[in-house]
């Protein structure tokens, strides 16, 4: 998430920190080679319901848009691209010499998971709407996020500072099957949870809150100079 550079906060991480800059690396969760995201979903949870295998394709993407470095998908990831083998038993994993049958994008996919298609386009849009999310040098990244100590297990959550909108961003990300209590110490926006995401607040929340299972949130403090899309300037 920190974009694999040398966070000081990850010292016992360093060996995977390679990175000059957070530019240098792309993160992706599919792509032309291997099975596409929704097929391994399927095979590695198959007895999950459709439901369920839709937070998890939701909840990967979103960490692809919330991480610094920079976002790659796949064409058709947006709305679930699935490319079965006749029959639609097994899914081809190296479709590289695989006819249009298999390869071409299924088109009314899109319309039959337009929910999914809706949250990739609201992580784009709020990825580009936020400069905390594509910061360009270490110093910026190590200065400007910060991990959350003290959260329920395997919860992962962290600050973003020096946004051009919000007085801080944060984000959590909850890979449990189950919904885990917080606590925010004010009140802030909801822009992203693991049905909706976009540049408009969803909801608020302040004091206790449930973070659902299999979803991130992301919450917003806008500072006090900034109105609609502008910022107040001298």
């Amino acid at each position: 998430m920190s974009g694999r550079i040398p966070h000081p906060q990850l010292r016992n991480l360093y060996k995977y920190a390679w990175t000059e800059n957070p530019s240098q690396t792309v993160n992706y969760v599919e792509a032309h080679d291997n099975l596409t995201l929704w097929d391994k979903l399927y095979y590695t949870n198959s007895t999950a319901s459709m439901e369920t295998r839709i937070k998890m394709d939701k909840l990967a993407a979103a960490m692809v848009f919330l991480a610094q470095g920079i976002p790659f998908i796949q064409a058709g990831q947006e709305f679930l691209r699935s490319k079965p083998f006749p029959g639609g038993m097994s899914f081809d994993h190296n479709s590289y010499k695989s006819p249009d049958a298999i390869n071409s994008l299924k088109w009314n996919r899109k319309s039959e998971y337009k929910n999914v298609f809706e949250y990739y386009k609201g992580l784009i849009s709020f990825r580009k709407a936020h400069s905390a999310l594509r910061m360009y040098e270490n110093a910026q990244v190590a200065e400007n996020l910060w991990y959350l100590d003290n959260l329920p297990q395997h919860v992962v959550g962290y600050i973003l500072k020096n946004d051009n909108i919000f007085e801080e961003l944060i984000v959590f990300i909850n890979p449990n099957d189950y919904p885990v209590r917080l606590h925010a110490f004010g009140e802030y926006g909801v822009y992203i949870d693991g049905n909706c995401a976009g540049t408009e607040p969803i909801r608020t929340v302040s004091g206790d809150y449930n973070l659902d299972g299999i979803s991130v949130m992301v919450l917003g403090r806008k500072k006090e100079e900034y109105f609609g899309n502008d910022l107040v300037t001298d």
